[in-house]
């Protein structure tokens, strides 16, 4: 048995739950929003057209 490789056995399973978690975050954080999105999509178009409507009087047509 090689000295040290417990420590990096240790340390490739570490990396690969440290990945798998960023991976899992992430999806969860983009599905999340995306379902928000999908689900408020007259919302975020009524409120874009307002806020262009508001941007364009700003700015003097």
């Amino acid at each position: 048995m090689k000295t040290g490789s417990t420590f990096v056995k240790w340390l490739g399973w570490g990396w690969f739950y440290l990945r798998l978690l960023a991976a899992s975050v992430l999806h969860f954080i983009f599905v999340f929003v995306l379902a928000i999105l999908g689900a408020f999509k007259w919302a975020v178009f009524w409120l874009g057209g307002i806020l262009c409507v508001i941007t364009w009087y700003h700015l003097d047509r």
